[in-house]
């Protein structure tokens, strides 16, 4: 897990920098969790910096 983890982090922080620098109010959000993985999910991208690259989570 600890690579897909990253893996996304690296993606969402690439797309997060594109979406600002063409729409700087515009607002990034980490969505589609499934209930079962959420809480699992939202701890591993905590511990791996994801929240600096996203606006919220839905």
């Amino acid at each position: 897990m600890r690579r897909k983890v990253a893996s996304y982090v690296a993606w969402l922080a690439d797309s997060y920098a594109a979406i600002k620098a063409k729409r700087p109010h515009a607002t990034v959000l980490i969505g589609g969790l499934l209930s079962w993985q959420a809480q699992c999910w939202t701890l591993k991208l905590g511990q791996h910096g994801a929240y600096r690259y996203a606006d919220a989570i839905a």
